[in-house]
């Protein structure tokens, strides 16, 4: 089935907060860390699933989501374990990570 421009906007809006949820949980001490990621990973797949992605064609997107907010997590704590300046500052333009690209063009219930 055919991909919405509105689930596509909604996922790319998810790609784009990565560096703010990130920061938040860079914040937090580091033994609370693995299960603030773990929460965010569930959000993401209820995301997808809400969107009527099935979760098993969403897993693809979800683990590259989930792979670079760990990258910008340690970033994000070595940045302040330095104590550097606004790790925010050196963020890059942000990549679109594509459900379509990362399922095929079959991975949409509705």
């Amino acid at each position: 089935m055919a991909f919405s421009s509105e689930s596509e906007r909604i996922l790319e809006q998810a790609v784009a907060g990565i560096p703010r949820i990130a920061k938040v949980i860079a914040g937090y001490p580091v033994e609370s860390r693995e299960g603030a990621l773990e929460l965010a990973e569930r959000r993401y797949q209820q995301t997808v699933c809400d969107l009527g992605y099935a979760e098993a064609d969403a897993q693809g997107w979800i683990s590259v989501v989930m792979f670079r907010l760990r990258r910008k997590v340690a970033e994000f704590s070595t940045k302040k374990l330095e104590g550097g300046g606004s790790a925010v500052e050196n963020i890059p333009e942000r990549p679109r990570l594509s459900l379509r690209r990362a399922v095929g063009s079959g991975g949409h219930r509705g």
